[in-house]
Order: C-alpha cells, then structure tokens, then sequence
C-alpha cells in the first residue's frame, strides 16, 4: 500500500467519523490515528485508521493530546475505534497500560469491537496488561455512550 493511498483512507475515515458522530469534534488528525472531542461530556474518541499499526511514539502523541483536550485531568471518559485493519503494537499496549493517563486521570474506557481480531486483541490486553480504568467493549458507539454516561454519573471510579 502506497502513502498516497494510506492517506486517502485516512481522510475517508475522518470524513465517515464526522458524519457519523456530530457530537464530537476533530481535534487532531493524523497519518495513524485521529483525536475527537465530545462537545457536552469529558469524552474523548480515538480512531485509529484503517489498515494502521499504532506504535509506542503515536501512543505518547494520543496522550498528550488527550491530556491537552480534556476539560479536566480528572475522570476523563475515552471511547477508542479501530477501524478495520487497524493494530496497536505491543509497546504501545503496555504503554497505555501504564501511562499517566491511565493511571490517574481515565476513569473509563468504551472500545468499539467490529471484528474478531480486534475482540481477541483486546482480551489479550485486558488479561496481560491489567489496566486501572473500567473498560468495556461494545458494537456501537452509541451504546458505549450509554454506559459511559452511566459510568460518569456513579460516584465510585
């Protein structure tokens, strides 16, 4: 797959994004990943483009913009959408595993699962990486959303 054509994809999944989800705004948009912030909630969605492969530098890049965008550093509600083909390193798994972000300031996040591989990449993180946040994968982003007001609402983290 060529660059020229990688980008193609990358705009196509941030055109269908904002189409799909007007609550959110984009606030960074890259070759692997973009960032979206929810315009009511403490929320923010990570898409990760298709056919991408998320390693520990891009991992440090979507915390910093995380931190940068969220309305406070404390109970920040996440929702992360791969797009098909899309991968996260091993690296970067740990990384957010154990980041400050996770750490402290995430009290839950929704993962949207539309394939197979994405479900058993994401059980092999929750079992081998254990991170502190509530998480919980979903079908529909707007079944997440569900949750995730629900999570926010509760007193406990």
């Amino acid at each position: 797959m060529t660059f020229r054509k990688g980008r193609t994809l990358t705009f196509a999944a941030m055109k269908k994004t904002n189409a799909l989800y007007p609550d959110f705004q984009l606030r960074q948009n890259n070759e692997n990943f973009s960032v979206h912030k929810h315009l009511k909630m403490n929320l923010l969605m990570v898409v990760f483009h298709p056919f991408k492969t998320i390693d520990v530098e891009d991992a440090k890049h979507i915390e910093q913009i995380v931190l940068e965008n969220a309305d406070e550093k404390k109970d920040i509600l996440g929702i992360t959408l791969p797009s098909k083909g899309a991968n996260v390193d091993s690296t970067a798994r740990t990384y957010f595993a154990n980041c400050e972000l996770s750490i402290k300031y995430t009290k839950a996040m929704a993962v949207i699962i539309k394939s197979m591989p994405h479900r058993m990449l994401l059980n092999f993180y929750m079992q081998f990486n254990r991170p502190p946040a509530k998480h919980k994968a979903f079908e529909e982003v707007n079944k997440a959303m569900d949750w995730l007001k629900k999570v926010n609402e509760s007193k406990e983290a």
